[in-house]
């Protein structure tokens, strides 16, 4: 039991360390799509992962 709480700690932190990089997605300052082609898929957008030098978490 206390191993499952580790790694559900462990995997929680994980995804909250991923941040996903916001993109316009051809949309204006409005939300209306301007441009094309553009959105769509999760598969495609960037994930940033989020370095904490200081371990402040």
């Amino acid at each position: 039991m206390k191993r499952n709480l580790i790694f559900k700690k462990m995997y929680s932190l994980k995804k909250f360390l991923s941040l996903k990089k916001f993109r316009a997605q051809g949309r204006n300052s409005f939300g209306k799509i301007t441009v094309k082609h553009r959105g769509g898929s999760n598969l495609k957008k960037p994930k940033l992962k989020y370095i904490d030098f200081y371990r402040n978490l």
